[in-house]
């Protein structure tokens, strides 16, 4: 029998356009092609809305000044959409609140480890938040054990876990192997996620085989990220690497596997990577930091390569591994293609979604 189409509400980041909100606008649109109407809202309105709304996807916009007057509107504009869950992304209460006051059910899908994503909150009031949160909600969904670790750590009692998904591209033709092998690093310019650590590794490979760099990322105009790209370019001319490094600004869909032969994130404390998944599912061979959720990706040695965190001389280590063995990298980017569609794939994810969103619409 076929499941009726849900009517699905979702609040978004305010700002920052990154891996998270790249992933839920797969997700979405894998939803809307089984049927579902899906409906956006952000406080206050900014890129990431806009992406939604180019995407097609019906919002509501709010001001994020008056949190008693956008908590009314919202909770209004879910009964009128007469929708059957609503869904928080972020660490705020508005949406579950809002929820509440609809009689609509909530989930608080947790993107972000708490200890990452709130650091700069102390111990107390992070759990205070976090339990309020999961107060308000239905189902608490994290896409890691790494996350979901972290939120029972903070009180919060069986959150469930539903991987990010990544999109399987068309088979492709590997790169032709040459001499100079290239590597390249997916992330935006927050300072978690280390990318001193792959232009220092850079500056080791680049004295001992002939080898190209780039970073995809943005700083999206804020101004810790601005210095720290900063930071990041000066180190790069330091070291001399001007010649063999590059930056781009944004990346296309499977442009990181079409131009490198190794996928790089030294990041610590990522939650699930949307980076490693898309390189994984593009067949990339890919080497990334042992901590967080990307052992849950990674099996090293199998489907990719594992280096200590925070440690660029492993990083380096691994990198230089990979550039003597095409062969290598050529198995290991195949078997991470396969772990992906296996276990990874959007339709995978989507499909959880579905029945969870469905369980609770009844």
């Amino acid at each position: 029998m076929k499941r009726r189409g849900l009517r699905l509400a979702f609040q978004l980041h305010p700002r920052l356009f990154g891996g998270q909100e790249r992933f839920l606008l797969r997700l979405l649109g894998a939803l809307r092609e089984r049927g579902h109407a899906c409906f956006v809202v952000s406080a206050p309105a900014g890129r990431v809305l806009r992406e939604f709304e180019r995407a097609g996807f019906e919002s509501l916009r709010l001001a994020g000044r008056d949190f008693g007057r956008d908590h009314e509107r919202l909770a209004s504009w879910l009964r009128q959409q007469r929708a059957d869950v609503a869904q928080t992304n972020l660490y705020a209460p508005l949406a579950g609140l809002a929820a509440a006051a609809a009689g609509v059910p909530h989930v608080w899908r947790v993107g972000g480890h708490p200890d990452v994503a709130l650091a700069d909150m102390a111990p107390a009031p992070r759990r205070g938040l976090l339990r309020l949160l999961a107060s308000l909600s239905a189902v608490v969904v994290c896409n890691s054990r790494f996350v979901a670790g972290g939120l029972r750590n903070g009180g919060v009692r069986r959150p469930r876990v539903i991987p990010n998904g990544a999109p399987i591209p068309p088979a492709a033709s590997p790169r032709a192997a040459g001499d100079t092998v290239r590597f390249a690093l997916a992330a935006h310019f927050y300072p978690v996620k280390r990318h001193a650590d792959f232009v220092r590794a850079a500056a080791f490979v680049a004295r001992r085989v002939p080898a190209r760099f780039r970073i995809y990322g943005s700083s999206f105009g804020q101004p810790e990220m601005r210095r720290h790209e900063r930071a990041v370019r000066d180190l790069v001319r330091r070291l001399g690497l001007q010649r063999q490094f590059d930056f781009r600004c944004a990346r296309a869909e499977g442009a990181i596997a079409a131009w490198s032969d190794v996928a790089v994130l030294p990041s610590v404390g990522e939650s699930c990577s949307n980076a490693v998944l898309e390189a994984m599912a593009a067949g990339s061979a890919v080497v990334a930091a042992r901590s967080g959720g990307n052992p849950e990706l990674v099996v090293h040695g199998r489907s990719g390569r594992l280096h200590p965190p925070g440690d660029w001389r492993g990083l380096a280590a691994e990198m230089l591994v990979l550039a003597a063995d095409p062969r290598q990298r050529e198995k290991l980017g195949r078997a991470a293609a396969r772990r992906v569609v296996a276990r990874f794939s959007i339709e995978r994810c989507a499909s959880a979604y579905e029945e969870l969103y469905g369980a609770l619409a009844g």
